[in-house]
Formats: C-alpha cells, sequence, structure tokens
C-alpha cells in the first residue's frame, strides 16, 4: 500500500532490485518511497523528508555507485542524490535547468537523462542538452 500521493513523482530499479520512488502531488513532494522486492507481504517504506527539495515532475537516473541522482522538477534548477550521505545531503544548483525553462508551458519537465560511457550524465531538457559531470558539477 502507498499511503501518500505519487501523482506526478519519479523513481528508478536500484541494483537491489528495491524500487526509489519519489516526491508526489500536494504536500509530498519531498517524500522517498521504497519497495523491498524481498518482502513480499511488505508496504511501501515511506520517508517523508528523504528529498532536500519539492521534486515534482523529476527525473531519477541510477549511477554506477548506486546512488541514484534527482534532476529538476517544477521551479526545481537543481538536483540531489538519494540514499543521502554526509557529503550528500544537499541540492546542487544546475544552470542548465534554469536556462532551458520556459515558465508559461514548462516545457523542461522531467529532463532526460542517460549516463555516457565515459561516466558523464547526458542531460537534455526543452530544446537543448548537456554532458555532465554531476561528481564535480560541471557542464
Amino acid at each position: 500500500m502507498v499511503l501518500t500521493d505519487v501523482w506526478c513523482s519519479s523513481g528508478a530499479l536500484m541494483p537491489d532490485e528495491s524500487l526509489v520512488q519519489t516526491s508526489g502531488f500536494n504536500d509530498r513532494e519531498r517524500v522517498v518511497r521504497v519497495f523491498d522486492k524481498s518482502c513480499c507481504k511488505c508496504d511501501w517504506k515511506e520517508i517523508l523528508s528523504g528529498l532536500v527539495n519539492q521534486r515534482w515532475y523529476a527525473t531519477n537516473h541510477v549511477l554506477p555507485d548506486g546512488h541514484q541522482i534527482v534532476i529538476g522538477g517544477r521551479r526545481q534548477f537543481n538536483y540531489e542524490f538519494y540514499p543521502k550521505t554526509m557529503s550528500s545531503d544537499k541540492a546542487y544548483n544546475l544552470a542548465f535547468l534554469a536556462q532551458t525553462n520556459d515558465p508559461v508551458i514548462e516545457n523542461n519537465l522531467y529532463p532526460f537523462g542517460f549516463l555516457n560511457t565515459d561516466g558523464n550524465l547526458f542531460t537534455s531538457a526543452n530544446n537543448r542538452a548537456i554532458l555532465f559531470d554531476y561528481s564535480r558539477n560541471q557542464v
């Protein structure tokens, strides 16, 4: 059972095969939900403040180290990581998301993200794309 509204959320499958789903509607835009497939009779575990920022219409992508990068969302021109560590317990500015935002039609929601063979993240939003080194916060 999911206890909070998942409308316009995002998620990804973790290396341990658990499903991590982030954000949702209304007052649930910072929730992280985790479903562990090994527990067939369990409900989703919900972490109410699992994200630093509200992430309605964001994108999740699994990284080689097993974390997820959560990019953008409505009026969020930044990214963060899940699960949190001491060094990743914040959001990082990504000017590209502000540059591709058209506030009238919000056409950079759910930005695309694909891990490139060189370890960088190919990210596209609206009509532009970048190759992004998320570990150094550099385009």
